[in-house]
């Protein structure tokens, strides 16, 4: 009788040959082709994606040592959490509330109710909806939309991902809490659930890491290329009418800035006409210039050039928008 040599197996050995199968497995699904007939299992589309980062966050999380083990220790760790874990839950608490805020239906006025005929009912549904999604990366928020012309317009979710984006960049400035950032376009599709990749996502990270430099957000060119697109879209008189105003709008909230980059204006006249006689307004502008005044000074005594250049272009662009205050 033959001897059995698998109950001496070494469980070692087992370990190997299961990380070598799958190993194999790994290779064989990511070089795989799709069988003949066979569809896709990921929905792509062109999304506009805005992507938010909380600035100074990994230099602060790089000032932990230990976990504290004494009462005096705890303190300090507190105060550090504070300024790191704190700072970005308050930071995606505040994104959360004002996208639950501004992702809806827009109500039909009541003077509308029952006088509209069917096709201008189904203009009215068209646009109706604002539908902007949100996802969290480490310090960083994704905003995304997708482009899909379909029984709704995404221009309405971009309109309003343009006024989210302008409040909470003046709200969190108001409070010394500097973020940058950048909107783009590309090809994407969800890998799983709001787990979303492709072009938009990398382009924009990549605009906000590489390019923005200072707490500004920056927008791809390819953004005014849609919105070109859209008012070239055959449609009746009056949808024509609704998609100028949108397009208009979303334009109005956009500026060149002095290096020729196109960014969100959050201090322009867009948005004055919208909150700038709200005492909150007032506030976060003095607020926002009691901060750039501390950094400048703070930069300028630590001789660091680059960090003071990029809040002296910050304080330009508030002067330039009429809205520089002096330090209280």
């Amino acid at each position: 009788m033959k001897k059995d040599h698998r109950s001496h197996r070494s469980p070692l050995r087992d370990f190997i040959e299961g990380l070598g199968n799958f190993l194999k497995f790994v290779m064989d699904d990511l070089v795989g082709k799709p069988r003949a007939g066979e569809k896709s299992k990921y929905n792509f589309s062109w999304y506009v994606v805005a992507w938010i980062d909380v600035l100074g966050q990994s230099k602060k999380l790089e000032t932990f040592d230990e976990i504290p083990t004494t009462k005096e220790e705890e303190a300090a760790f507190l105060e550090k959490a504070r300024e790191t874990f704190g700072v970005v839950a308050n930071f995606r608490k505040r994104i959360l509330e004002l996208h639950n805020l501004l992702t809806r239906k827009i109500p039909l006025p009541e003077s509308l109710k029952g006088k509209l005929i069917p096709q201008q009912l189904a203009i009215y549904e068209k646009y109706a909806m604002t539908d902007v999604q949100v996802q969290f990366i480490c310090d960083s928020a994704i905003l995304k939309i997708s482009l899909l012309h379909g029984k709704a317009s995404p221009l309405p979710s971009l309109d309003s991902l343009i006024s989210q984006l302008a409040i909470i960049q003046l709200a969190h400035l108001g409070v010394g809490r500097p973020l940058r950032g950048s909107i783009s376009l590309g090809v994407c599709a969800e890998l799983g659930e709001n787990d979303l990749y492709g072009q938009a996502v990398s382009r924009a990270h990549m605009l906000e890491s590489k390019v923005a430099d200072y707490p500004r957000i920056v927008i791809d060119e390819t953004l005014l290329e849609y919105l070109n697109f859209c008012d070239a879209i055959t449609a009746s008189d009056q949808e024509r009418k609704l998609i100028r105003h949108l397009t208009g709008s979303i334009r109005a909230g956009l500026i060149r800035d002095s290096d020729g980059r196109l960014i969100l204006s959050y201090l322009g006249q867009k948005f004055k006409q919208m909150y700038g006689d709200q005492p909150s307004f007032q506030q976060a502008i003095q607020g926002a210039g009691d901060f750039i005044s501390s950094e400048i000074e703070k930069y300028q005594v630590a001789k660091d050039e680059e960090m003071l250049y990029r809040y002296i272009r910050l304080r330009d662009y508030f002067k330039g928008q009429g809205c520089w205050a002096k330090p209280a």
